[in-house]
């Protein structure tokens, strides 16, 4: 903000301009912008602001909760135009096998289509339009786009963020003073009738001139309580497998450092729970209950004989070595523990404990289970000749910071990958073999549009050669 300053007098008039830059954003706001944060929850979500205006509160909070739970379909993003969109769906309903005819194919094509042209992208990729429309444009009937409707739901092609519902109306002003006049015509009504009865009218006389008098008020139309909510529909579209790739390496992530996190909370943040550890864990000496020194029934309370414990009695353990006691006691195999001493185990386990944080149930998972991703890592046989030696093998073929279960997730989300990556491999090769199929048919002149060679009753596949008229 600058202030004023008057030419000839060089005194500040008391006033302040503002800066251009306020100005600027000032103008760019768009009414959106200044709505509340759950209006604009609607309005963003795809529900126009009139309509959002004659929605009482109660409705839009719950409306807007509905909204919030909603998750759209995994391995799936926001389409960044329509065009693409529509090229996955009519790819999805040429190369798939739900639908068998190819005035099915064509027609799903013409709804998505249809939804792909209503489509606003300015914000986010929603689309909305009554199944009345999209038949009328079509031409079919309403349980025809609702069977196509559904298809493209449960190929995760549309994400419904707002659902079909119906919501609590506000009241208008309009609404409230018919109501008031109506309130006070009543009440003239009845003072006059009450004055006429005192000046010694009957009361029917005396209802009959005040509602003469009186007369109700012409009512409003009542309008509808409830507002409709359309369904909104967003654009997805299946992620690439590189993005697959990369989203399996950042949840992989994400699931390394929430350990790392609830580890360290749980060893250093919560002090209850790391003493309850330690004392279920480690020698702890019991309370001495017996008889004091024999002089100590002349002494005072505070000279009293206090029996100490043992020197080596009152050290705690170590993590790494709870961790081997509590692999002796219950995790390990009985046919691992032959010639397993404590403060071996301990040993072994201590650089996996101490750097990088492992439990005991990892390092279960590490000596006597299958490694994902690492060849000649069988499960525990059924007889283990020297357990020191396969505690050890196993212990160095570990990845620090990549304990068994993580490596397992990391290995199924490149399975699924490389599945998904075979699987669009197939599509592609059989959509270019129906391509080259039909581009065959539409060549050879011997034949119908399918391939279908007739030659009096008898009817088969063509070979669309010349030299044998196609047999």
């Amino acid at each position: 903000m600058a202030a004023l300053v008057d030419d000839a007098s060089g005194i500040p008039r008391g006033q302040l301009a503002p800066d251009a830059a306020i100005v600027e954003l000032y103008a760019s706001a768009t009414p959106v912008d200044e709505l509340h944060p759950i209006d604009r929850l609607l309005v963003e979500s795809g529900i126009a602001l009139e309509r959002v205006r004659q929605i009482a509160p109660a409705g839009r909070v719950s409306l807007a909760g509905e909204i919030l739970a909603r998750r759209p379909p995994e391995h799936t993003r926001a389409a960044r135009s329509p065009q693409e969109w529509l090229e996955v769906a009519e790819h999805r309903a040429y190369c798939g096998h739900d639908f068998h005819q190819r005035r099915s194919r064509a027609r799903a094509t013409d709804i998505a289509r249809v939804y792909a042209v209503c489509a606003d992208v300015s914000r986010r990729p929603l689309t909305w339009v009554r199944q009345q429309v999209i038949a009328d444009s079509v031409g079919c009937c309403d349980r025809h786009v609702r069977r196509y409707l559904s298809w493209l739901l449960q190929q995760e092609l549309l994400h419904e963020v707002v659902p079909a519902t119906r919501v609590p109306r506000m009241a208008s002003a309009a609404a409230e003073a018919a109501r008031a006049r109506i309130d006070e015509a009543r009440a003239a009504r009845a003072r006059a009738e009450i004055e006429a009865i005192h000046q010694g009218a009957t009361p029917e006389q005396a209802a009959a001139a005040a509602r003469r008098e009186h007369p109700d008020p012409d009512p409003m139309p009542e309008a509808d309580a409830l507002v409709t909510i359309a369904p909104v529909y967003e654009l997805r579209v299946p992620l690439d497998p590189a993005e697959l790739a990369e989203r399996a390496v950042l949840d992989a992530t994400a699931r390394i450092i929430d350990q790392a996190a609830e580890q360290h909370v749980s060893e250093n943040v919560l002090p209850p729970v790391g003493v309850t550890h330690d004392l279920a864990s480690s020698d702890v000496r019991g309370v001495d209950n017996g008889p004091a020194s024999p002089d100590s029934s002349t002494q005072k309370g505070f000279d009293q004989a206090i029996s100490r414990p043992e020197g080596g009695s009152a050290t705690r353990s170590s993590r790494a070595e709870r961790a081997a006691r509590r692999l002796l006691d219950a995790l390990l195999e009985p046919r691992l523990l032959d010639g397993v001493t404590l403060r071996w185990l301990t040993a072994a386990v201590r650089p996996l404990v101490l750097r990088h944080g492992w439990t005991d149930r990892q390092l279960a998972d590490q000596i006597q289970g299958a490694l994902p991703g690492v060849a000649g890592t069988a499960r525990l046989p059924y007889h283990v000749a020297d357990p020191r030696s396969w505690i050890a093998k196993r212990l160095a073929l570990a990845c620090p910071t990549m304990p068994p279960q993580i490596l397992a997730d990391v290995d199924e989300h490149v399975r699924t990958v490389h599945a998904r990556r075979r699987s669009l491999q197939a599509s592609v090769s059989i959509t270019d073999e129906a391509i080259r199929r039909r581009a065959a048919a539409a060549a050879c002149r011997l034949c119908d549009e399918l391939g279908w060679l007739a030659a009096g009753d008898q009817v088969a596949r063509c070979t669309h050669d010349a030299d044998n008229g196609g047999w």
